[in-house]
């Protein structure tokens, strides 16, 4: 929206406010302190706080953007804005105005149903929590509805607060290139969280990474590239969990940067599309829970991935060739199987010869350990599973159509009577 048209709104009789019409407040720090309380530190010298209110930082007023902002009281408020404009680093702090900066939160209510958060700027944007709480606020964001971040800069956006859920199970989706960052604990928000693009970042934490009861939704693309995916990012030396269930849409990436680091999802992964989860960086995963997400997990880098003795990974086996399965990337990825496999073969080819590769051959080190086994299949040999018609090897990480072992003693049998006839006929 150009500039004098914010104008324009923001001069706007303040009855509208109570409409549902949005009412547009652009900060220009004109007041005597750098609180949102503060009639004068907006275009107009006036805010009216409520679910219609949309904030604005632009480039008026840019001496006190380089500011610490502060809410000074609980703000209800529809949406917040970071024009392209700003291009310094800019800090909101969520507390009283003054010493010993009391807890104070943002509630975010929207009359249309969902709040955003708008980034267009390249600079860093931090939410700050406070140094103190009391009965005032917590210092967290509240959400009354879900939660848009749409973040299209090339900076971070850094939120050290909670977010929490108010009068609604609410949901955080980000969208947009920009990186986010947010607490490793603490969020109880329980709509889930979905990246449609850009990097979504956790601060390290030890014990139960906390970014809500809900699911984290991967729903972009599968890439390498953090500016053109969906990515979850796990950052610094951290050894933890993540109990939410993960949510395979289009696709996405998780990367762990840190090899020192280990990451444990326990929670089940699944998705009905064909989208991929690629697993980079070096640090390693674990997968304890029951995988039934219908595409590829794709392995990278020299990390250890393991499926542990807890987990179920499903395959969907179709038309020869045709199927989800564990892939190779790049590099010497190591990937250890201790726990079930599952074939689906409710639509598997059932022609001799047919086959599909369920482990890449590429990897050069998967690891069978003792506790692997498939589900409903017979160990026949070392390392090969039967089940009827159907045959898993270790050794190629192929499942197979092959003759039952009845047919092989059948043609065993015609074989050799064949080969006593004709030597009779040569004796005649």
């Amino acid at each position: 929206m150009k500039l004098q048209n914010l104008l324009f709104l923001s001069l706007a009789p303040l009855s509208l406010a109570s409409s549902l019409h949005a009412v547009d407040y652009i900060w220009d720090g004109g007041g005597t302190n750098s609180a949102w309380g503060q009639g004068a530190n907006f275009v107009g010298n006036a805010i009216v706080f409520g679910d219609t209110t949309d904030i604005i930082y632009a480039a008026t007023g840019a001496a006190r953007l380089t500011e610490t902002n502060y809410l000074g009281a609980n703000r209800t408020i529809r949406s917040l804005s970071y024009d392209s404009d700003i291009t310094t680093a800019h800090t909101l702090r969520f507390s009283s105005a003054a010493s010993p900066f009391l807890g104070r939160d943002i509630v975010f209510d929207s009359s249309t149903g969902t709040s955003n958060v708008n980034i267009d700027s390249n600079s860093t944007i931090i939410w700050q929590a406070a140094g103190d709480f009391d009965a005032g606020g917590s210092g967290a964001a509240v959400l009354n509805n879900d939660l848009d971040i749409n973040h299209n800069g090339n900076g971070t956006f850094i939120i050290q607060n909670n977010i929490i859920d108010g009068t609604a199970s609410a949901k955080v989706t980000k969208t947009g290139a920009g990186f986010v960052e947010l607490k490793g604990s603490g969020n109880t928000f329980s709509g889930g969280l979905e990246i449609q693009q850009g990097r979504v970042t956790f601060q390290p934490t030890t014990g139960t990474y906390s970014t809500g009861t809900g699911a984290i939704t991967l729903n972009g693309v599968a890439s390498a590239d953090l500016n053109v995916g969906a990515v979850l990012n796990f950052g610094g030396v951290v050894t933890t969990e993540v109990s939410n269930a993960l949510v395979i849409g289009s696709g996405g990436t998780i990367t762990i940067g840190n090899s020192s680091s280990t990451i444990t999802f326990s929670g089940a992964i699944s998705g009905n599309s064909s989208g991929e989860l690629l697993r980079i960086g070096a640090g390693n995963m674990i997968l304890t829970g029951n995988i039934t997400n219908n595409g590829d997990l794709t392995v990278s880098t020299n990390a250890d991935t393991t499926l542990s003795d807890t987990s179920s990974t499903t395959f969907y086996i179709g038309a020869n060739g045709i199927n989800n399965g564990i892939k190779y990337g790049a590099g010497s990825a190591d990937l250890f199987l201790d726990g079930e496999f599952v074939f689906d073969l409710t639509s598997a080819s059932t022609t001799i010869g047919d086959s599909w590769s369920i482990v890449d051959s590429a990897f050069s080190n998967a690891v069978y350990s003792g506790t692997f086994a498939v589900n409903g299949f017979t160990e026949t040999a070392a390392g090969i599973w039967t089940a009827g018609t159907y045959e898993f090897s270790e050794l190629t990480g192929n499942l197979s159509v092959v003759p039952e072992p009845g047919t092989y003693a059948l043609l065993g049998g015609l074989l050799t009577l064949t080969s006593v006839m004709l030597r009779r006929r040569r004796e005649s």
